[in-house]
Order: structure tokens, then C-alpha cells, then sequence
């Protein structure tokens, strides 16, 4: 786990009390490829939920990542574990949503999606997703590299939803 702030950023498995007011947690249990992360993962969500109930939230990444490929998630790969330890506070997952697999997800389990490497290759997603209109594939070789390439020279949709 790491913890977020707005200020810091700490790595302790305790960070002060008046840093806790303000930080969350992103951690990445199945997306690990463990022999069994829910055995490792729920004692420390459990913890959370109960000593540290007013973090801002918890990021989990879904299993349909490895490392930087892309990967397809099975049933049995699911980070729904936190979701039940971690409910009714707030739950940001990410991990390779399609609009549609986003918008499922977010209606039935009240769930806050992450996006990233799309929002790289398309600065517009969100209207792009409004519309309903192709994304830009994102070019994982420009990940990580200096200068503006692969970065801020994405186009943005023009009117009549063409590029």
C-alpha cells in the first residue's frame, strides 16, 4: 500500500494522525498475480475500515493489467473482496475500462473509476465518452519518455465528433 496526500506523500504502513485526516490508499491485490491476495489484502482493508475510517478513499487496479501489457481479468480474478470490507466508503477502481464496462461498473457497484493511459492518447475522454465516439489508441512506447511526444500532441475531437 502507499498513502496519498494532497501535501505528502508517506509510505509508512501508520502515517500520523493529522496527515490520515486527508490521504488515501491505492494498492494493486489481484493485479499482483498472487497465489492468494485476498488472505494478504484483507486484514490491512479491514484495519482501514475500522482504525482509519475517514480516509479519503481506497484506489484498487482491477486484474486486467500486467505490468504494461494489457491483460484479460476472469471471474476468478476480482478485487470485489475490498469492495465488500471496504463499503460505503468511497472505492476508486481502475485497470482497463472500456466506456461501457465503466458505466456498468459505476452504476452497479458504486464504484468512482479510474482512467489513465486513455486519458493520455485522448485529453477529451470524457466527451468522447459522452458522444460515444472511438478513442485514440495510446502508443505505450512514448510512456516515460521526455518531451511533449506521446504526451500533450493528442488531438481533440472537432465538431460533428470527427478528430
Amino acid at each position: 500500500f502507499s498513502t496519498n496526500s494532497s501535501s505528502t506523500t508517506q509510505t509508512s504502513a501508520r502515517p500520523n494522525t493529522a496527515a490520515v485526516l486527508r490521504n488515501a490508499l491505492a494498492s494493486c491485490p489481484k493485479s499482483m498475480r498472487m497465489p492468494d491476495p485476498v488472505a494478504t489484502f484483507s486484514a490491512p482493508v479491514s484495519h482501514l475500515a475500522k482504525a482509519h475510517s475517514n480516509l479519503a478513499y481506497l484506489h484498487v487496479v482491477e486484474p486486467r493489467i500486467f505490468g504494461n501489457a494489457d491483460a484479460e481479468g476472469s471471474d476468478k480474478e476480482s478485487n470485489d473482496f475490498v469492495h465488500a470490507l471496504w463499503a460505503p466508503r468511497p472505492l476508486i477502481v481502475a485497470g482497463n475500462f472500456t466506456r461501457e464496462s465503466a458505466l456498468e461498473a459505476a452504476e452497479k457497484d458504486n464504484v468512482i473509476i479510474g482512467m489513465g493511459r486513455y486519458f493520455i492518447s485522448n485529453p477529451d475522454l470524457v466527451k468522447r465518452w459522452m458522444v460515444n465516439t472511438e478513442l485514440t489508441p495510446y502508443d505505450r512506447a512514448t510512456f516515460y519518455t521526455k518531451g511533449a511526444k506521446g504526451y500533450t500532441d493528442w488531438p481533440f475531437l472537432v465538431e460533428g465528433n470527427k478528430l
